[in-house]
Parts: C-alpha cells; structure tokens; sequence
C-alpha cells in the first residue's frame, strides 16, 4: 500500500499531534515500537468508529507472531470496513518498528476516518431528508402533526449530538 512513499515534515508532525491527543494506553515515547503490537493503532479505530471494532480482541505483547495476528486481525475485520488494508510487507515493517512505517499507516487512517465520519453524517442526513420528504408529501392529521413536530424534535437532538462529538474530539 505505501512501502516507498515518504512523508514531508509537516506530515509527521501532523500524525504525531493526531495521536498525542488521544489517551491511549501506552504513553508515545518511541512511537515505532508504541504502535507494532497494533493496539494503540486499534484503540485509536475504537475512540473514533466504536462500532466497527472490539478492542478486547488486541492483545498487548512483545512476542512476533502475536504482534502480526493483531494486524491480521485489524486488517480483515476493521480496516477493510474503513476501505483499505495494509500491505504484508508494510505490517512486517510496523511489527519490526522500522522508521516511518506506522507513520504512514496512521495517515492513512486518519484519512479514512475522517471520510468515514463524513459519510456517516451524510447518510444521516440524507435519511432524515427522505423521512420528512415523505411525511410533508402526506395530508396533514394530528398523527401526522406530531409526527413532523417529533421528526423536527429529532433532528435538533442529531445535530447537538454532532456538536458534542465535535467539541469531544477537540478536547481529547
């Protein structure tokens, strides 16, 4: 995916304030070795798109073959739903802490992330657009006033949830 791709300087300093914002269970001190065991890579996934991971699953560890069944697992089950995967030879560099191959993956991420929090409103909005659309297009009852009234209602509550996942992220 990315084995000789380099970053520029702001690139980097990008990532590393991207990942110092999150508390994660290893504090940053060699961010090469931090990440090859995949579980700050997978507790990132976690504090951003709960739903799509299970973080129980990663087990924190020094030991070669359990670094890659992490990354195995975290590329079959969690970042093909995001749309990418990570190449063999790239995890074999995250895993060894090789310079610059976490980097490049924890880009990538934070591309997908962002696109995939994007999408999410998006489809959210276009929902509730559809779902209104249909109740306006109907004769006006007292059922159908409440309904518009609750959907209203529902759509204040979605955009102030949006606020406050917004105003989370910059303060983690």
């Amino acid at each position: 995916m990315f084995t000789n791709q380099f970053l520029d300087d702001n690139e980097y300093y990008e990532i590393y304030n991207w990942v110092d914002k999150y508390n994660l269970s290893k504090t940053r001190k060699n961010i090469n070795r931090d990440f090859s065991d995949g579980t700050c890579y997978a507790e990132i996934i976690k504090k951003n798109i709960p739903s799509i991971i299970q973080i129980h699953n990663y087990i924190p560890t020094e030991n070669h073959k359990q670094k890659l069944e992490n990354w195995n697992l975290l590329n079959n089950k969690v970042l093909k739903k995001l749309g990418f995967k990570i190449k063999n030879e790239d995890i074999e560099g995250i895993i060894s802490s090789k310079p610059y191959f976490i980097e490049k993956a924890l880009k990538i991420l934070k591309i997908k992330i962002e696109e995939y929090k994007k999408k999410s409103i998006e489809n959210n909005k276009n929902l509730n657009e559809n779902s209104i659309n249909n109740i306006l297009n109907e004769p006006l009852t007292k059922e159908i006033f409440y309904k518009k009234e609750l959907l209203s209602k529902e759509e204040e509550i979605k955009k102030i949830k949006i606020q406050i996942k917004v105003y989370y992220l910059y303060i983690i």
